[in-house]
């Protein structure tokens, strides 16, 4: 469908249907609105982005072209009484553009059709990602890890015959000397059930079998 300009009679309607409009039902309106204030508005642009909003969506429903300046000064002029002539602040600078006045900026997909602006363009992948060697470093100098910064380090270490930090010296074979001592008695066995208790703890006489708990000591051969 074509469209057509409107006469003034016919512009003074549409702004009346404008500003009788129920916004506040209308959720198609209220979403596209929210997506074009932004979670942080500035209160100076809210009421002009308002009716920025407000005169391109009933334009798109109704097929013709709405002035937003000639409805701003509509607005104006019943807010006003008929015989003031000082001229507002709002009044003199709604015929200015405004490069702040644009919502095309904060405005995604369908709300930027009547800024004439094109959308946003995407997302920059090709940002070099941050060097993790340093935060490698900080990563060991904030937990204290006694181990060497690289993988050379160590090499180093291993072939000087260095001791390398952090690594605890395991001796080899079992030291009789440093095996700790039992506190708990010894459970009975099912075929123990008819020896006496004292009997069972060592404490007299002696069990088949006592004798693999003693420790023998085996010799290793040379590396």
């Amino acid at each position: 469908m074509a469209m057509e300009s409107a006469t003034n009679g016919e512009s003074a309607t549409i702004f009346k249907q404008l500003e009788e409009y129920q916004w506040d039902k209308d959720r198609e309106f209220q979403g596209g609105l929210a997506a074009i204030l932004g979670p942080n508005p500035q209160p100076s642009q809210v009421d002009d982005l308002t009716l920025r909003a407000q005169c391109f969506y009933l334009s798109r429903k109704l097929s013709i072209p709405i002035d937003f300046t000639s409805y701003k000064s509509y607005l104006l002029s019943k807010s006003q009484p008929a015989t003031t002539s000082e001229p507002t602040t709002t009044a003199s600078t709604s015929s200015d553009p405004n490069p702040n006045d644009d919502p095309s900026a904060i405005i995604p997909d369908w709300q930027l059709a009547y800024a004439g602006a094109p959308p946003p363009p995407p997302p920059s992948y090709n940002t070099p990602l941050p060097s993790t060697h340093a935060t490698e470093e900080e990563n060991i100098n904030s937990v204290g890890a006694p181990y060497p910064k690289s993988f050379a380090d160590i090499v180093e270490l291993i072939t000087s015959g260095k001791p390398i930090p952090g690594i605890k010296d395991i001796p080899e074979g079992v030291r009789p000397e440093q095996a700790s001592i039992p506190v708990l008695p010894k459970r009975r066995k099912p075929w123990e059930r008819d020896v006496p208790e004292a009997q069972i703890q060592g404490l007299i006489g002696g069990l088949f079998g006592d004798e693999r708990d003693t420790y023998i000591p085996q010799e290793l051969p040379d590396a």
